[in-house]
This record gives structure tokens, C-alpha cells and sequence, in this order.
């Protein structure tokens, strides 16, 4: 018998050095005892007690030799192959495997060559702390790739190089997007906030005025194709008051129809990948200048979306926020069941609560468990991504065999679901926790490759996103009254059970979901 150390969370074995001398020699048994320091490099993360992707670490530690995952294992290869030796042995590693404690923080200071497989694992590490990068174009490319087709653990997904998802250590996808990005930037530079919307059909000839005076700070956008009859006719007649000085390729972006900017990617939406069609609903925070605070996204229903009045753009921006309160400033009235009685309830003090993402919900209270397969009727999908969502619900149902203890407590009976309606969203750009969450969206999206027809049915990976964070509890249940009975679900803190997490301004971060009153639909 062999015993080894599971050993990602420090030196220890799994039977005893005093163990393996009594059944040796009680037994008569041939045990060889193994034990691993720290381990490090790509895989290690599945060695956690916790496989959380949400979970922060350093896969290097102190003062304290690190065993490269690859060497652990052809030691405990070797290990199997006993010599003529019977009874106990002490496996001892060979010293020249180990990183040594003083090599571990030369590393940390980055005063140290390092070999290639050193600097992987460095690389690999690096890459886990932060998978979607800093929000930023990171040009410049380590010496490593975490992309080999060959390596089970980097098989990742690349993301759109128009999105602020993207990292150094994996290349991004080139998108229709990217050709833009400068432009839509540099023309939202004066903007706060920005409505926009997206129409790539070439039979597209206007867009409604929009309703009511222009609000300051407040600017719209329309994504459109360069192909469509209004880019072709309203580029045109700028040429023609230009007296031709204006080509028309540096017209994207100069052109104002009824109160909207207009702007239009490099490919018509034939040429979009699935990245393409998708970044303006999940993404678009590279599309806008840094100065904007939120994008409010205007989905089907292109003709009626588009003239909404600034009022009440200004109205669902506002309502992303919600200011905090003293201790018994607020209450609420709670009716005692079967009963014409009733109470005011004071509620705590609350801190101000800023929201990632806000949407409505796509079904009312009143409608019981709705199902994938029941989400995406009607819709064009990923038959395979349905498939397998709703597996998913059964699996977590039936708990794959789990002790009946553990069933009692499990507080999901069923995959936890999330559905949004994908009329208009609004993003919070400013916020950190917001922008990974979009970049988990878009990877889940992407995932599921070709199948997916033209970007549709973004909302569905959506709901699979939010109900993953919830199995690991790292997003909770919808809040109290306190805040006029709309859905406000909180980020929980990853490390401190229960807490719900906190930006920077001391805020506490949620989703903002507007519930639809007495529907039924």
C-alpha cells in the first residue's frame, strides 16, 4: 500500500509513520510512505478542499518548498515501484525536485530567472487570480502559452478583443467590433450616461425621434450597419455638404440622426461571430468612454424602445441605485394571515445599495418553477446547451447518490434559475464586480460555439451564471421589503459566510431585478 499526502494545503499523509510500522510489521504488509510538500503549477486548484472558482489563493506560499504537480506525480510513480526491500519504507523526495523556500521568494519579488515550467506555474497562477484580466487591452504576452490544446486545465475560452474580458495570458478573438472602439470611445467622452441600441438590418432607413427634451450628460447610441439604406443616404448627403472632403471612412461616428450617434462596426451582420452579436447586450463597456457611469441597453422592439424620452431613461437609471437609511426610518406593513389585522414593521438601518446589472424579470411570483426548455420556447438556441441546463436541474435534484444528511440541508432542491426578460438592461461601468460578472456571462455564452444562432438567447446562459454563483453561494436570495418589494439580490463575500460584499464607496453590491406586478405570463 502506498500513502501520499493530498498536500495542496501542506505537508501531511494519510496513514501515519506509526501506522505504517505496526501493519508492517503485525501484518506483514509492504507500506511505503509518501509525503508531498506544497504543490504548484497548472491543476493544482482541483487539490482545494473548496472548488470555487470565485475563491482567491496564491498557489505560493513562504518560507516553504513547493513540488511541481508534474514531479508529484512521477514520485509517486517511483514510489509504487518497491525494491527488494519489504516492510516499511520512508519514501524520501529527491532534494533536486523541490523548489526551495528561498527560490519561492525570489520569485515573489521577481529578482529570479526563471526555467519554463517555474514561470508557467508563475504565469498559471497569475492567470487564476485574475481570469478576465484587469479591464484593461493588455497587449503584452508572457514568454508561456495557457492555451495548448494539449493541456486539459487551460482549454479557455477566448473572448472578444472588444470586450474587458480579455487577459494577457490567453489571445483574444478579433471582432467587428474592434475597428470602432476608438471612435465610440472618443465620441461619449462628454456622456455620463448612455442609451443605446443595436439594428444591423440593411433595410434600416430612420429610427424614431425620441420623445421630449434631451437630458445633459445623457447621450443615445445606435450600433448600425455601415450596408443599411440610412448609413448609405445620410453618409451620402455629409459628402455632399462636405463637397467631398470627407471620406466616407471617417464618417463613423460624425453622423446624427434624430438625437442618435450613430456608429457601425467594420462586418455586416453576416460576418458576426457569435462574440459579435452578442458584446452590445452583454459587454459593451469598451465600446464607451471611461467617463460613462451606466449604459442603459434597449433590446427587442427596436422602433418602439427607441423612442424613449430622456425622462424616462433618467427614471431606470436611477432606479440602479438606492440611497441607504437610518435605523427606524423606513417600515413597512405586514398583514397576519387569514386576518383584517395588520402591523408597521420598522426596518434596521440599511447600508446604500448599487447594483451591477439591473433587468426585469421575466415571470411574475405567481408562476411556479419555470424550466429551461420552457424559458427558450420559441427562441432560436442551442439545443444542446437547453440539453444540458436542463439536466442540470434533475442532477442537483437528485443529489448524484449524496448522503441523506447532507440532502436535508441542501438548500437548492432544484438548480436555481435566474431569468431575466431581455427587454432593456441597464450596466453599472464603474464597478469591478460588475464587470466580472459580465465577463462570466459572456465565457458561458461563448462556450456553447456555433450553435448559437446570431447571439440569441443571451438571458438563458445568464440564468445558468446566476444560479451557479448562487450554489456557491456567492450570490443570495432576494432581500427584505425594505426597498419597495423589487428584487434585490446580494453579492455575498467569498471568504465570509453570509456577508454581503461591499465596494469601494462602502455600498453593498446587488443585481436589481424589477419585478412584474400581477402578470401571470
Amino acid at each position: 500500500a502506498t500513502s501520499a499526502s493530498s498536500s495542496y494545503d501542506g505537508p501531511h499523509t494519510l496513514a501515519g509513520k506509526n501506522i505504517g510500522h505496526i501493519s508492517a510489521a503485525r501484518y506483514k504488509q509492504n507500506v511505503t510512505r509518501v509525503t508531498f510538500p506544497r504543490l504548484y503549477g497548472p491543476g493544482t486548484t482541483l487539490l482545494t478542499k473548496v472548488d470555487n472558482p470565485r475563491h482567491r489563493f496564491d498557489a505560493f506560499t513562504k518560507d516553504a518548498p513547493h513540488l511541481h504537480v508534474d514531479d508529484g506525480f512521477a514520485a509517486l510513480l517511483l514510489a509504487l515501484r518497491r525494491s527488494s526491500k519489504t516492510g516499511y519504507i520512508d519514501f524520501k523526495l529527491p532534494q533536486s525536485l523541490l523548489l526551495p523556500a528561498t527560490d519561492v521568494e525570489k520569485i515573489r519579488q521577481g529578482t529570479t530567472n526563471l526555467s519554463p515550467r517555474v514561470r508557467r506555474a508563475v504565469e498559471w497562477n497569475d492567470y487564476l487570480q485574475a481570469p478576465f484580466g484587469q479591464g484593461k487591452s493588455e497587449i503584452l504576452r508572457p514568454s508561456s502559452d495557457l492555451t495548448s490544446p494539449n493541456d486539459l486545465f487551460a482549454t479557455r475560452t477566448r473572448m472578444p478583443c472588444a470586450s474587458q474580458c480579455t487577459s494577457k495570458y490567453v489571445p483574444c478573438e478579433p471582432s467587428a467590433f474592434d475597428e470602432v472602439v476608438g471612435t465610440s470611445q472618443n465620441v461619449t467622452t462628454e456622456c455620463k450616461f448612455v442609451v443605446y441600441a443595436g439594428n444591423f438590418s440593411e433595410q434600416l432607413e430612420s429610427i424614431p425621434q425620441a420623445v421630449g427634451p434631451a437630458y445633459r450628460g445623457l447621450c443615445r447610441v445606435a450600433f448600425v450597419s455601415k450596408s443599411s439604406a440610412l448609413v448609405q443616404r445620410l453618409a451620402h448627403e455629409k459628402w455632399q455638404q462636405q463637397n467631398g472632403d470627407v471620406p466616407y471612412a471617417e464618417m463613423n461616428g460624425r453622423i446624427n440622426h434624430n438625437g442618435w450617434i450613430l456608429l457601425w462596426p467594420s462586418l455586416s451582420l453576416k460576418g458576426f461571430s457569435v462574440g459579435d452579436a452578442s458584446l452590445l447586450r452583454v459587454d459593451p463597456s469598451r465600446l464607451f468612454s471611461p467617463a460613462v457611469r451606466k449604459a442603459l441597453f434597449l433590446g427587442s422592439t427596436f422602433d418602439a424602445y427607441s423612442r424613449i424620452s430622456g425622462r424616462q431613461a433618467m427614471a431606470l437609471l436611477a432606479k440602479v441605485d438606492a440611497p441607504g437609511y437610518r435605523q427606524g426610518e423606513r417600515a413597512y406593513r405586514q398583514h397576519r394571515s387569514g386576518t383584517h389585522l395588520s402591523r408597521w414593521v420598522h426596518l434596521d438601518a440599511a447600508k446604500p445599495r448599487h447594483a451591477a446589472f439591473m433587468a426585469g424579470s421575466a415571470f411574475s411570483e405567481a408562476v411556479g418553477a419555470v424550466n429551461p426548455s420552457t424559458f427558450a420556447r420559441g427562441a432560436h438556441h442551442s439545443k444542446k446547451q437547453v440539453h444540458f441546463y436542463q439536466q442540470l436541474a434533475h442532477w442537483v435534484h437528485m443529489n448524484q447518490g449524496r448522503p441523506q444528511f447532507e440532502i436535508d440541508r441542501t438548500v437548492f432542491k432544484t438548480f436555481p434559475f435566474e431569468w431575466i426578460a431581455p427587454f432593456f438592461l441597464v450596466h453599472n461601468l464603474e464597478m469591478e464586480e460588475a464587470r466580472i460578472l459580465r465577463c462570466e456571462w459572456l465565457e458561458e455564452h461563448l462556450s456553447w460555439g456555433i450553435e448559437q444562432v446570431s447571439g440569441q438567447l443571451e438571458e438563458l446562459s445568464l440564468g445558468f451564471v446566476l444560479g451557479q454563483r448562487k450554489t456557491l453561494n456567492i450570490l443570495g436570495s432576494d432581500m427584505d421589503n425594505s426597498f419597495h418589494n423589487d428584487g434585490w439580490t446580494p453579492f455575498l463575500h467569498p471568504e465570509r459566510q453570509g456577508e454581503v460584499l461591499a465596494d469601494e464607496s462602502g455600498g453593498e453590491v446587488f443585481i436589481h431585478l424589477l419585478k412584474r406586478k400581477g402578470s401571470t405570463t
